[in-house]
């Protein structure tokens, strides 16, 4: 297939491209290519297809608030190829058995390429869990999910030694359930018992207790712990973090519930500025869908994000405030180096075909009514951006074009 009249951002300019794709990956790129079949991108740009590290995906037990089909409906409804699924399922992934079962559950029902995290109980079962097929660990320090304790610095250092052994990357919730204290029914409540404190105590603990370990920081949400990795990072340290659309672009002016909270506007401006140098390592969704009743009745913290999580980015691209290839490093190139994901994130010959097709100008208000996720509420409704996804490749073959997904599901487990 030939894919003509699209533009392709080679260094800092946008250059007319024809890209010729066999056996779902980038064969040629270049000009005047001629092929059997022929898709015409009327001027827009092609991007790399986008690698979201954090989305919780939901189904089994919680399918009420999203499935494999409407989760990854919307990942290629938002220009994501490839997610990765976060292990606080019903049942939770903590044991070889279970990961295996999630993995043979997801086959065939996903649109777009995904991998699994899993949660270890313990040091003795890292290995298990990734013979078993888990792409790498998340912990979540203040939530437990089957009685594991990583809430001090020596439980970390004994699971970082371990996961060190085999190069696997543990993920954490970086907040001290020590420091998180006091009421959440509400969402001013909420906010309080999560508070900055909780946060920096927690990645303190991290970075003390993971040695030479791949340890990666999710969802950082204020400026104080923003400095602390940074500077973990300048002293070597072999840390990573991720910034969220909503906490780099909303504070705590906004009346959404999420964890952690949105913060104040400078931490906001800080992370912002953290995208725009590069010091970050990448812009996670945390795609949290869950039902409007429990999400309104305080139950439930987060909201769906795949869908206009780049819209939101490209809006900002528009407004002069990001570049658009700072952008794709963010949401592409650095999260699929991070997976050790091989010859993905980048429109390069021999990589593979999996992109979209954006048009940078496209202005819409944000619906959530329209959302494919089974969660339709957002904190951005009503928003106007500009900037949206008008097609959707997963190794050459079109899953999403003008609002519909295309195909049967095609995606791949990783892993």
């Amino acid at each position: 297939m030939i894919v003509k009249n699209a533009k392709v951002l080679l260094g800092s300019e946008l250059v007319e491209l024809e890209a010729r794709i066999e056996d779902g990956v980038f064969k040629e790129l270049g000009r005047g290519l001629r092929g059997d079949v022929e898709y015409d991108a009327k001027g827009l740009i092609l991007i790399p297809g986008l690698v979201d590290l954090h989305a919780h995906l939901r189904d089994w037990g919680l399918s009420y608030k999203e499935t494999f089909e409407s989760g990854t409906s919307s990942a290629v409804a938002g220009g994501f190829t490839t997610v990765f699924d976060m292990p606080n399922t019903s049942p939770p992934l903590t044991s070889p058995s279970r990961v295996r079962e999630r993995i043979e559950s997801a086959r065939g029902r996903i649109y777009c390429d995904v991998g699994f995290y899993a949660t270890p109980k313990g040091p003795r079962d890292v290995k298990g869990l990734l013979d078993a097929g888990c792409s790498a660990f998340k912990v979540f320090m203040h939530k437990p999910l089957e009685g594991e304790d990583y809430g001090d610095v020596e439980r970390i250092r004994e699971l970082m030694a371990e996961a060190e052994r085999y190069e696997a990357l543990v993920a954490f919730h970086a907040e001290d359930p020590k420091l998180i204290s006091g009421s959440e029914d509400t969402v001013e409540s909420h906010a309080k018992a999560h508070k900055v404190e909780a946060e920096v105590s927690g990645v303190l603990k991290v970075l003390e207790g993971m040695g030479g370990a791949r340890a990666h920081i999710c969802h950082l949400s204020t400026a104080r712990a923003l400095s602390l990795v940074e500077e973990a990072k300048g002293r070597g340290k072999r840390v990573s973090f991720e910034i969220t659309p909503h906490h780099a672009l909303l504070d705590d002016s906004t009346e959404a519930r999420v964890e952690p909270p949105l913060r104040s506007r400078m931490d906001r401006e800080r992370l912002f500025s953290a995208l725009v140098s590069g010091s970050a390592d990448a812009i996670a969704t945390d795609h949290a869908p869950h039902s409007l009743e429990e999400y309104l009745g305080g139950k439930a913290s987060g909201f769906p994000s795949l869908e206009i999580a780049l819209s939101l980015f490209l809006n900002e691209v528009n407004r002069g405030r990001i570049g658009l290839g700072t952008l794709i490093e963010l949401m592409s190139r650095r999260p699929a180096r991070l997976m050790n994901l091989k010859k993905v994130g980048e429109v390069r010959e021999g990589f593979v075909a999996s992109f979209s097709l954006i048009d940078l100008k496209r202005e819409f208000r944000i619906d959530p009514s329209s959302f494919f996720s089974k969660a339709k509420y957002s904190p951005f409704e009503g928003r106007l951006v500009r900037g949206k996804v008008m097609a959707t490749f997963i190794r050459g073959e079109l899953v999403y074009e003008d609002g519909e997904v295309v195909s049967k599901p095609i995606g791949r487990v990783i892993g």
